[in-house]
Protein backbone atom coordinates (compact mmCIF):
# COMPACT_ATOMS: atom_id res chain seq x y z
CA UNK A 1 0.00 0.00 0.00
CA UNK A 2 2.81 2.42 0.89
CA UNK A 3 4.51 1.57 -2.41
CA UNK A 4 1.36 2.43 -4.36
CA UNK A 5 0.98 5.80 -2.64
CA UNK A 6 4.60 6.64 -3.52
CA UNK A 7 4.04 5.69 -7.17
CA UNK A 8 0.78 7.60 -7.31
CA UNK A 9 2.39 10.79 -6.05
CA UNK A 10 5.40 10.30 -8.31
CA UNK A 11 3.13 10.25 -11.35
CA UNK A 12 1.12 13.22 -10.11
CA UNK A 13 4.22 15.33 -9.58
CA UNK A 14 5.49 14.41 -13.03
CA UNK A 15 2.46 15.86 -14.80
CA UNK A 16 3.30 19.37 -13.57
CA UNK A 17 1.90 22.02 -11.31
CA UNK A 18 -1.68 20.93 -11.77
CA UNK A 19 -1.08 18.04 -9.39
CA UNK A 20 1.53 19.57 -7.10
CA UNK A 21 1.31 20.59 -3.44
CA UNK A 22 -1.65 18.39 -2.63
CA UNK A 23 -3.11 19.26 0.74
CA UNK A 24 -4.58 15.82 1.24
CA UNK A 25 -7.76 13.91 0.65
CA UNK A 26 -10.72 14.38 2.92
CA UNK A 27 -12.23 11.27 1.38
CA UNK A 28 -10.33 8.01 1.54
CA UNK A 29 -7.65 7.32 -1.02
CA UNK A 30 -8.40 4.49 -3.41
CA UNK A 31 -6.46 1.31 -2.70
CA UNK A 32 -4.68 -0.38 -5.57
CA UNK A 33 -4.91 -4.12 -5.88
CA UNK A 34 -1.74 -6.08 -6.59
CA UNK A 35 -2.38 -6.15 -10.34
CA UNK A 36 -2.89 -2.38 -10.53
CA UNK A 37 0.23 -1.76 -8.46
CA UNK A 38 2.24 -3.90 -10.89
CA UNK A 39 0.91 -2.06 -13.96
CA UNK A 40 1.54 1.34 -12.39
CA UNK A 41 5.12 0.27 -11.63
CA UNK A 42 5.60 -0.77 -15.25
CA UNK A 43 4.23 2.59 -16.43
CA UNK A 44 6.65 4.46 -14.19
CA UNK A 45 9.52 2.46 -15.66
CA UNK A 46 8.36 2.99 -19.28
CA UNK A 47 10.86 4.75 -21.59
CA UNK A 48 8.49 7.62 -22.47
CA UNK A 49 5.04 9.01 -21.82
CA UNK A 50 3.47 7.35 -24.85
CA UNK A 51 4.68 3.94 -23.72
CA UNK A 52 3.38 4.59 -20.20
CA UNK A 53 -0.03 5.54 -21.61
CA UNK A 54 -0.19 2.36 -23.70
CA UNK A 55 0.64 0.15 -20.70
CA UNK A 56 -2.03 1.82 -18.58
CA UNK A 57 -4.61 1.90 -21.39
CA UNK A 58 -4.20 -1.82 -22.18
CA UNK A 59 -4.74 -2.66 -18.53
CA UNK A 60 -8.02 -0.72 -18.21
CA UNK A 61 -9.85 -3.45 -20.10
CA UNK A 62 -9.17 -5.91 -17.27
CA UNK A 63 -11.85 -6.73 -14.74
CA UNK A 64 -9.57 -5.72 -11.88
CA UNK A 65 -8.95 -2.19 -13.28
CA UNK A 66 -10.12 0.39 -10.75
CA UNK A 67 -9.87 4.06 -9.88
CA UNK A 68 -6.08 4.12 -9.26
CA UNK A 69 -5.34 2.77 -12.73
CA UNK A 70 -7.78 5.11 -14.47
CA UNK A 71 -6.47 8.06 -12.51
CA UNK A 72 -2.87 7.37 -13.51
CA UNK A 73 -3.99 6.87 -17.11
CA UNK A 74 -5.60 10.33 -16.98
CA UNK A 75 -2.31 11.75 -15.70
CA UNK A 76 -0.39 10.11 -18.55
CA UNK A 77 -2.82 11.53 -21.12
CA UNK A 78 -2.56 14.98 -19.56
CA UNK A 79 1.23 14.89 -19.89
CA UNK A 80 0.88 14.08 -23.57
CA UNK A 81 -1.60 16.92 -24.14
CA UNK A 82 -4.56 14.59 -24.72
CA UNK A 83 -6.81 16.65 -22.51
CA UNK A 84 -10.20 15.35 -23.65
CA UNK A 85 -9.00 11.79 -23.16
CA UNK A 86 -7.63 12.70 -19.73
CA UNK A 87 -11.06 14.07 -18.80
CA UNK A 88 -12.71 10.79 -19.80
CA UNK A 89 -10.34 8.73 -17.68
CA UNK A 90 -10.60 11.01 -14.64
CA UNK A 91 -14.39 10.85 -14.85
CA UNK A 92 -14.21 7.07 -15.16
CA UNK A 93 -12.03 6.97 -12.06
CA UNK A 94 -14.53 9.13 -10.18
CA UNK A 95 -17.31 6.73 -11.14
CA UNK A 96 -15.46 4.06 -9.22
CA UNK A 97 -14.19 6.15 -6.30
CA UNK A 98 -14.55 9.87 -5.57
CA UNK A 99 -11.39 11.48 -4.16
CA UNK A 100 -9.88 14.94 -3.96
CA UNK A 101 -6.87 14.54 -6.21
CA UNK A 102 -8.91 13.18 -9.08
CA UNK A 103 -11.34 16.09 -8.91
CA UNK A 104 -8.44 18.51 -8.87
CA UNK A 105 -6.66 16.98 -11.85
CA UNK A 106 -9.98 16.69 -13.69
CA UNK A 107 -10.44 20.45 -13.19
CA UNK A 108 -7.05 21.22 -14.75
CA UNK A 109 -7.73 18.85 -17.66
CA UNK A 110 -11.12 20.44 -18.31
CA UNK A 111 -9.52 23.87 -18.21
CA UNK A 112 -6.82 22.78 -20.67
CA UNK A 113 -9.54 21.36 -22.93
CA UNK A 114 -11.29 24.74 -22.98
CA UNK A 115 -14.30 23.58 -20.92
CA UNK A 116 -14.24 26.54 -18.57
CA UNK A 117 -17.50 26.17 -16.68
CA UNK A 118 -17.01 22.44 -16.14
CA UNK A 119 -13.50 23.15 -14.89
CA UNK A 120 -14.81 25.73 -12.49
CA UNK A 121 -17.30 23.25 -11.03
CA UNK A 122 -14.58 20.64 -10.67
CA UNK A 123 -12.28 23.09 -8.88
CA UNK A 124 -15.17 24.00 -6.56
CA UNK A 125 -15.79 20.32 -5.82
CA UNK A 126 -12.10 19.69 -5.13
CA UNK A 127 -11.87 22.77 -2.93
CA UNK A 128 -14.93 21.72 -0.94
CA UNK A 129 -13.48 18.25 -0.41
CA UNK A 130 -10.25 19.81 0.90
CA UNK A 131 -12.19 21.99 3.31
CA UNK A 132 -11.18 25.05 1.28
CA UNK A 133 -7.56 24.46 2.22
CA UNK A 134 -6.00 23.76 -1.18
CA UNK A 135 -4.18 26.88 -2.38
CA UNK A 136 -4.21 25.97 -6.07
CA UNK A 137 -7.94 25.33 -6.16
CA UNK A 138 -8.67 28.51 -4.25
CA UNK A 139 -6.57 30.61 -6.58
CA UNK A 140 -8.04 29.08 -9.72
CA UNK A 141 -11.51 29.87 -8.36
CA UNK A 142 -10.32 33.38 -7.46
CA UNK A 143 -9.11 33.82 -11.03
CA UNK A 144 -12.47 32.75 -12.41
CA UNK A 145 -14.27 35.19 -10.09
CA UNK A 146 -11.96 38.02 -11.14
CA UNK A 147 -12.61 37.31 -14.81
CA UNK A 148 -16.32 37.69 -14.04
CA UNK A 149 -15.60 41.03 -12.40
CA UNK A 150 -16.44 39.67 -8.94
CA UNK A 151 -13.32 41.00 -7.24
CA UNK A 152 -14.71 40.73 -3.73
CA UNK A 153 -15.19 36.97 -4.12
CA UNK A 154 -11.73 36.71 -5.66
CA UNK A 155 -10.32 38.65 -2.73
CA UNK A 156 -12.08 36.38 -0.24
CA UNK A 157 -10.67 33.22 -1.81
CA UNK A 158 -7.19 34.74 -2.07
CA UNK A 159 -7.30 35.67 1.62
CA UNK A 160 -8.35 32.11 2.43
CA UNK A 161 -5.39 30.78 0.45
CA UNK A 162 -3.03 33.07 2.37
CA UNK A 163 -4.11 31.40 5.61
CA UNK A 164 -2.40 28.23 4.40
CA UNK A 165 0.51 29.91 2.62
CA UNK A 166 1.08 33.29 4.33
CA UNK A 167 4.59 33.82 2.96
CA UNK A 168 3.68 33.14 -0.65
CA UNK A 169 4.46 36.43 -2.40
CA UNK A 170 2.51 35.39 -5.50
CA UNK A 171 -0.61 35.16 -3.35
CA UNK A 172 0.16 38.48 -1.67
CA UNK A 173 0.60 40.09 -5.09
CA UNK A 174 -2.70 38.62 -6.30
CA UNK A 175 -4.41 39.99 -3.20
CA UNK A 176 -3.02 43.46 -3.92
CA UNK A 177 -4.36 43.30 -7.48
CA UNK A 178 -7.79 42.14 -6.30
CA UNK A 179 -7.88 44.95 -3.72
CA UNK A 180 -7.01 47.47 -6.40
CA UNK A 181 -9.65 46.16 -8.79
CA UNK A 182 -12.23 46.12 -6.03
CA UNK A 183 -11.64 49.91 -5.69
CA UNK A 184 -9.87 49.43 -2.36
CA UNK A 185 -6.79 51.29 -3.57
CA UNK A 186 -5.64 52.54 -0.16
CA UNK A 187 -5.60 49.00 1.22
CA UNK A 188 -3.89 47.73 -1.93
CA UNK A 189 -1.20 50.40 -1.63
CA UNK A 190 -0.59 49.66 2.05
CA UNK A 191 -0.47 45.90 1.48
CA UNK A 192 1.84 46.25 -1.50
CA UNK A 193 4.24 48.56 0.34
CA UNK A 194 4.38 46.18 3.31
CA UNK A 195 5.04 43.29 0.92
CA UNK A 196 7.83 45.26 -0.73
CA UNK A 197 9.42 45.78 2.66
CA UNK A 198 9.52 42.00 3.14
CA UNK A 199 10.39 40.88 -0.38
CA UNK A 200 12.08 43.86 -2.10
CA UNK A 201 10.20 42.79 -5.23
CA UNK A 202 9.64 45.54 -7.79
CA UNK A 203 6.14 44.40 -8.71
CA UNK A 204 4.83 45.63 -5.36
CA UNK A 205 6.16 49.13 -5.98
CA UNK A 206 4.41 49.11 -9.34
CA UNK A 207 1.14 48.39 -7.53
CA UNK A 208 1.87 51.24 -5.11
CA UNK A 209 2.55 53.68 -7.95
CA UNK A 210 -0.59 52.61 -9.80
CA UNK A 211 -2.71 53.18 -6.69
CA UNK A 212 -1.13 56.60 -6.19
CA UNK A 213 -1.76 57.45 -9.84
CA UNK A 214 -5.40 56.47 -9.56
CA UNK A 215 -5.71 58.73 -6.52
CA UNK A 216 -3.96 61.51 -8.51
CA UNK A 217 -1.28 61.62 -5.86
CA UNK A 218 1.43 62.11 -8.44
CA UNK A 219 4.11 63.08 -5.92
CA UNK A 220 3.65 59.74 -4.12
CA UNK A 221 3.64 57.87 -7.42
CA UNK A 222 6.90 59.55 -8.38
CA UNK A 223 8.42 58.62 -5.03
CA UNK A 224 7.53 54.95 -5.45
CA UNK A 225 8.92 54.95 -8.98
CA UNK A 226 12.16 56.59 -7.90
CA UNK A 227 12.58 53.71 -5.44
CA UNK A 228 11.70 51.22 -8.15
CA UNK A 229 14.25 52.61 -10.58
CA UNK A 230 17.01 51.83 -8.09
CA UNK A 231 16.21 48.12 -8.34
CA UNK A 232 18.11 45.94 -10.84
CA UNK A 233 15.00 44.64 -12.60
CA UNK A 234 13.46 48.04 -13.36
CA UNK A 235 13.03 48.82 -17.03
CA UNK A 236 11.93 51.22 -19.72
CA UNK A 237 8.26 51.19 -18.78
CA UNK A 238 9.14 52.20 -15.24
CA UNK A 239 11.04 55.22 -16.56
CA UNK A 240 8.03 56.18 -18.67
CA UNK A 241 5.78 55.83 -15.62
CA UNK A 242 8.14 58.05 -13.62
CA UNK A 243 7.92 60.61 -16.40
CA UNK A 244 4.14 60.41 -16.30
CA UNK A 245 4.15 60.87 -12.51
CA UNK A 246 6.30 63.98 -12.68
CA UNK A 247 4.26 65.30 -15.60
CA UNK A 248 1.10 64.88 -13.53
CA UNK A 249 2.79 66.73 -10.68
CA UNK A 250 3.71 69.60 -13.03
CA UNK A 251 7.45 68.91 -12.76
CA UNK A 252 7.98 69.01 -16.51
CA UNK A 253 11.79 69.11 -16.39
CA UNK A 254 11.90 65.89 -14.37
CA UNK A 255 9.26 64.36 -16.63
CA UNK A 256 11.33 65.17 -19.71
CA UNK A 257 14.43 63.75 -18.00
CA UNK A 258 12.79 60.33 -17.54
CA UNK A 259 11.14 60.35 -20.95
CA UNK A 260 14.53 61.04 -22.50
CA UNK A 261 15.98 57.98 -20.73
CA UNK A 262 13.33 55.74 -22.31
CA UNK A 263 13.28 55.24 -26.07
CA UNK A 264 10.16 55.91 -28.09
CA UNK A 265 8.79 58.75 -25.96
CA UNK A 266 8.71 61.48 -28.60
CA UNK A 267 5.00 62.20 -28.12
CA UNK A 268 5.44 62.49 -24.34
CA UNK A 269 8.46 64.76 -24.77
CA UNK A 270 6.40 66.98 -27.05
CA UNK A 271 3.68 67.18 -24.40
CA UNK A 272 6.28 68.07 -21.77
CA UNK A 273 7.70 70.79 -24.02
CA UNK A 274 4.30 72.35 -24.66
CA UNK A 275 3.26 72.06 -21.01
CA UNK A 276 6.47 73.84 -19.99
CA UNK A 277 5.82 76.55 -22.59
CA UNK A 278 2.33 77.08 -21.21
CA UNK A 279 3.96 77.37 -17.79
CA UNK A 280 6.38 80.05 -19.11
CA UNK A 281 9.34 77.68 -18.70
CA UNK A 282 11.16 78.05 -22.01
CA UNK A 283 14.33 76.40 -20.71
CA UNK A 284 12.53 73.14 -19.91
CA UNK A 285 10.65 73.32 -23.21
CA UNK A 286 13.93 73.59 -25.10
CA UNK A 287 15.43 70.71 -23.09
CA UNK A 288 12.43 68.48 -23.88
CA UNK A 289 12.54 69.44 -27.56
CA UNK A 290 16.25 68.63 -27.77
CA UNK A 291 15.63 65.07 -26.52
CA UNK A 292 13.08 64.15 -29.20
CA UNK A 293 14.55 61.34 -31.29
CA UNK A 294 12.72 61.83 -34.59
CA UNK A 295 14.41 64.58 -36.59
CA UNK A 296 11.24 66.06 -38.07
CA UNK A 297 9.36 65.94 -34.78
CA UNK A 298 12.32 67.59 -33.05
CA UNK A 299 12.37 70.38 -35.67
CA UNK A 300 8.64 70.90 -35.27
CA UNK A 301 8.78 71.33 -31.50
CA UNK A 302 12.01 73.33 -31.59
CA UNK A 303 10.38 75.72 -34.07
CA UNK A 304 7.34 76.22 -31.87
CA UNK A 305 9.50 76.72 -28.79
CA UNK A 306 11.68 79.28 -30.61
CA UNK A 307 8.59 81.08 -31.89
CA UNK A 308 7.11 81.37 -28.40
CA UNK A 309 10.47 82.56 -27.08
CA UNK A 310 10.57 85.34 -29.71
CA UNK A 311 13.52 83.94 -31.67
CA UNK A 312 11.82 84.57 -35.00
CA UNK A 313 14.60 83.69 -37.43
CA UNK A 314 15.35 80.39 -35.71
CA UNK A 315 11.63 79.62 -35.50
CA UNK A 316 11.08 80.25 -39.20
CA UNK A 317 13.95 77.96 -40.16
CA UNK A 318 12.59 75.03 -38.17
CA UNK A 319 8.93 75.67 -38.99
CA UNK A 320 9.51 75.99 -42.72
CA UNK A 321 11.32 72.65 -42.76
CA UNK A 322 8.57 71.08 -40.70
CA UNK A 323 5.78 72.46 -42.90
CA UNK A 324 7.55 71.28 -46.04
CA UNK A 325 7.54 67.74 -44.62
CA UNK A 326 3.95 67.94 -43.36
CA UNK A 327 1.91 70.55 -45.27
CA UNK A 328 -1.29 69.66 -43.41
CA UNK A 329 0.11 70.41 -39.94
CA UNK A 330 -2.22 73.18 -38.83
CA UNK A 331 -0.27 73.92 -35.64
CA UNK A 332 2.97 74.51 -37.54
CA UNK A 333 1.12 76.58 -40.14
CA UNK A 334 -0.35 78.83 -37.45
CA UNK A 335 2.99 79.20 -35.65
CA UNK A 336 4.80 80.05 -38.89
CA UNK A 337 2.14 82.63 -39.76
CA UNK A 338 2.66 84.24 -36.34
CA UNK A 339 6.44 84.15 -36.80
CA UNK A 340 6.13 85.86 -40.18
CA UNK A 341 3.90 88.49 -38.59
CA UNK A 342 6.42 89.02 -35.79
CA UNK A 343 9.13 89.48 -38.43
CA UNK A 344 7.04 92.22 -40.07
CA UNK A 345 6.29 90.18 -43.20
CA UNK A 346 2.57 90.87 -43.02
CA UNK A 347 1.61 89.82 -46.55
CA UNK A 348 3.32 86.44 -46.15
CA UNK A 349 1.66 86.06 -42.76
CA UNK A 350 -1.75 86.82 -44.29
CA UNK A 351 -1.14 84.23 -47.01
CA UNK A 352 -0.48 81.54 -44.39
CA UNK A 353 -3.50 82.56 -42.31
CA UNK A 354 -5.63 82.29 -45.46
CA UNK A 355 -4.42 78.70 -45.91
CA UNK A 356 -5.21 78.00 -42.27
CA UNK A 357 -8.92 78.81 -42.81
CA UNK A 358 -9.40 75.55 -44.70
CA UNK A 359 -8.40 73.40 -41.68
CA UNK A 360 -11.14 72.12 -39.37
CA UNK A 361 -11.35 74.06 -36.12
CA UNK A 362 -8.88 76.72 -37.27
CA UNK A 363 -11.12 79.34 -38.83
CA UNK A 364 -11.31 81.59 -35.77
CA UNK A 365 -7.53 81.67 -35.35
CA UNK A 366 -7.13 82.31 -39.06
CA UNK A 367 -9.64 85.18 -39.11
CA UNK A 368 -8.03 86.96 -36.18
CA UNK A 369 -4.63 86.48 -37.80
CA UNK A 370 -5.91 87.97 -41.04
CA UNK A 371 -7.41 90.87 -39.10
CA UNK A 372 -4.07 91.63 -37.42
CA UNK A 373 -2.30 91.47 -40.78
CA UNK A 374 -4.82 93.76 -42.42
CA UNK A 375 -4.50 96.35 -39.64
CA UNK A 376 -0.70 96.13 -39.72
CA UNK A 377 -0.77 96.80 -43.47
CA UNK A 378 -3.25 99.68 -42.90
CA UNK A 379 -5.78 97.94 -45.11
CA UNK A 380 -8.69 99.23 -43.05
CA UNK A 381 -11.47 98.32 -45.47
CA UNK A 382 -10.33 94.70 -45.41
CA UNK A 383 -9.98 94.90 -41.62
CA UNK A 384 -13.55 96.24 -41.32
CA UNK A 385 -14.88 93.43 -43.49
CA UNK A 386 -13.04 90.90 -41.33
CA UNK A 387 -14.41 92.50 -38.17
CA UNK A 388 -17.92 92.11 -39.53
CA UNK A 389 -17.34 88.47 -40.41
CA UNK A 390 -15.81 87.68 -37.03
CA UNK A 391 -18.62 89.49 -35.14
CA UNK A 392 -21.31 87.62 -37.10
CA UNK A 393 -19.73 84.25 -36.42
CA UNK A 394 -18.37 84.60 -32.89
CA UNK A 395 -20.33 87.47 -31.30
CA UNK A 396 -17.20 89.14 -29.95
CA UNK A 397 -17.82 92.42 -28.10
CA UNK A 398 -14.12 93.20 -28.35
CA UNK A 399 -14.17 92.84 -32.13
CA UNK A 400 -17.32 94.96 -32.39
CA UNK A 401 -15.62 97.73 -30.43
CA UNK A 402 -12.54 97.47 -32.64
CA UNK A 403 -14.76 97.58 -35.72
CA UNK A 404 -16.40 100.81 -34.49
CA UNK A 405 -12.96 102.40 -33.99
CA UNK A 406 -11.82 101.22 -37.41
CA UNK A 407 -14.96 102.61 -39.02
CA UNK A 408 -14.43 105.96 -37.34
CA UNK A 409 -10.80 106.02 -38.43
CA UNK A 410 -11.70 105.03 -41.99
CA UNK A 411 -14.30 107.77 -42.14
CA UNK A 412 -11.76 110.33 -40.97
CA UNK A 413 -9.27 109.16 -43.57
CA UNK A 414 -11.90 109.44 -46.28
CA UNK A 415 -12.82 113.03 -45.22
CA UNK A 416 -9.18 114.09 -45.16
CA UNK A 417 -8.69 112.64 -48.62
CA UNK A 418 -11.54 114.82 -49.89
Amino acid sequence: MKNFIYILFFLCAAVGSFAADVVGDLLSKPSANKYEAQIISEAVAAPDDSAARKILLDATSKDWAGAPLLFNLGNACFKLGYFDEAVRHYNAALQKRKFFLCYKNLAFALEAAGKTEEARRAFAAASAISGNSDVQCLMRLADYAAKDGDYYSALSMCSQALIYSPDNMDLVYAKCLFLMRASLAAQAEASAFAAFGKSRQSRFLRVCSKCAFDARNYAAAASYLEMLLRLPDSGRDDKVSAGDAYFGAGAYRKAAHFYAQASGCDAKLQNAAFAALNNSDAETAEFAASKIEDKLARARVAGIVAARAGRTAEAEKYLEASLAAAPDDAVVLAELADARFAAGRYAESAELFSRLRSFDGCEKTALFGLLRSAIARKNYKSALALCGEISSKYNSAEVKAAAAKLQKYADELEKSAQ
